[in-house]
């Protein structure tokens, strides 16, 4: 089970006569000093006003300030996510982490304070806020490291229109995404088309070497992650000719029924590919940058109320397990291969009999694309992985499918409990992306 790890907020915290600041400098006024007052509920610092909605002192009110300005993600000095900031150590600057997450506990926020931090977006202009085929949806600059977590539990993902309206565009272009790994001239059949494609997202989504297991991890680097890699999936689909042929409406049924299918099967085989076939082995491939033992790595929540996310943490527990029984433990078990997973996601591409009010053309398309592939996976299995018996290794392979759409019904359903218990909202999960 995950290790929930925040400490509680003490209820009575000693004084000290100044504090260093994240510089490692003497920062606590004078004036300050000169006058009891109430104890700074971050480092116990002598504090005579309220900072950011709490009775802070001004040392701990800057660094706030600044780390939620400048978006700043810090580590722990001693990784136990429990440094002690009544004591700075001698000469060194006391642990950031530890005290911006002591900042968001003890409820610290910037909206409706006096000292809410203004907006610094200057951009006006209209084209920014739509992207072309070619890709730069996914930018930096467009997607920041860390969504933000406003009122202790509620996920805002900057601007999740603009995140669909991204999707969009690129689903509404008549030209398919350009294959680097195909020669010019070079013929290809949709199926192969859909397997570089494959390899083209595992190579941007996927470390080029193994992760060593994280001690612990932000949960709020998850859905960034998860954001642009919808973006990257819809990419992936406009690289298969018969697909981009396809009515734009269309096109955004089978993307918004599909990607998170394959976003769930491409990280199960992504992590058994890192980590191996062991069934008692919990390790996963969250991101790009982090991996983790769900056993042994710890999880918290940078903006998160900490009380909010211990329960969520237990109340999610049920869903995370069902992922292992019926998803990432059977892919172990069956040890699929690359040519496998690019089938199984080609599938979900053209799932024409499972999504609603398709034209007749499009399901007509989808099947004739469904029966060329079920051609070439017949190939591979009789001439490369000489197995003429294959009819239950495919069923199993199917079941996948099915598994992981059954999983993503499950995580929906726990997100909608969620928010009628108030543990958490997250406005992705809310969007059309998930309907």
């Amino acid at each position: 089970m995950y290790k929930f790890s925040f400490q509680n907020v003490p209820s009575s915290l000693r004084t000290t006569d100044s504090f260093t600041d994240d510089s490692g400098t003497d920062t606590t006024s004078k004036n300050d000093s000169l006058s009891p007052g109430e104890s700074c509920l971050v480092c116990g610092a002598l504090t005579r006003g309220m900072h950011f909605q709490v009775a802070t002192c001004r040392a701990c009110a800057a660094f706030f300030r600044r780390s939620v300005k400048d978006k700043k993600v810090y580590r722990c000095r001693r990784g136990a996510r429990s440094c002690d900031l009544t004591k700075p150590p001698n000469g060194k600057p006391i642990c950031r982490f530890c005290r911006l997450q002591k900042c968001y506990a003890v409820g610290m926020r910037i909206e409706g304070s006096r000292d809410e931090i203004p907006s610094t977006s200057t951009s006006s202009n209209p084209s920014s806020a739509s992207v072309s085929a070619s890709g730069s949806a996914d930018s930096p600059e467009e997607f920041p490291v860390y969504a933000q977590v406003t009122h202790g539990n509620r996920l805002m993902n900057r601007d999740i229109d603009k995140l669909i309206e991204n999707i969009k565009d690129i689903l509404r272009s008549n030209n398919s995404q350009a294959n680097y790994y195909v020669p010019n001239g070079v013929h290809t059949t949709p199926f192969q088309q859909i397997q570089y494609a494959v390899a083209k997202l595992r190579e941007e989504v996927c470390p080029s070497e193994p992760l060593p297991i994280a001690d612990s991890y932000d949960k709020m680097a998850y859905y960034p992650f998860q954001e642009q890699y919808s973006l990257k999936v819809a990419k992936l689909m406009m690289s298969c000719e018969p697909f981009v042929k396809l009515p734009f409406e269309d096109k955004y049924k089978l993307f918004k029924h599909g990607w998170v299918l394959i976003y769930e099967l491409e990280r199960m085989f992504s992590s058994v590919e890192m980590f191996g076939n062991d069934v008692t082995s919990k390790r996963l491939l969250v991101t790009k940058d982090i991996a983790i033992d769900v056993d042994q790595t710890g999880v918290y929540a940078t903006g998160m109320n900490p009380a909010k996310f211990e329960e969520l943490v237990k109340f999610c527990f049920p869903v995370k397990q069902r992922m292992f029984e019926i998803l990432l433990n059977p892919m172990k078990q069956l040890q699929i291969t690359q040519f496998e997973l690019s089938y199984m996601i080609g599938l979900i591409i053209f799932s024409v009999t499972e999504v609603r009010g398709l034209a007749p053309e499009t399901k007509e398309i989808g099947e004739q694309v469904l029966d060329s592939f079920s051609s070439e996976l017949h190939n591979f299995y009789i001439y490369e992985f000489h197995l003429p018996n294959y009819a239950a290794r495919h069923a199993k392979l199917v079941r996948l499918i099915s598994c992981a759409l059954q999983h993503v019904h499950e995580m929906k359903d726990y997100m909608i409990m969620a928010k009628i218990f108030d543990l958490f909202i997250c406005d992705l999960y809310e969007s059309e992306l998930f309907n």
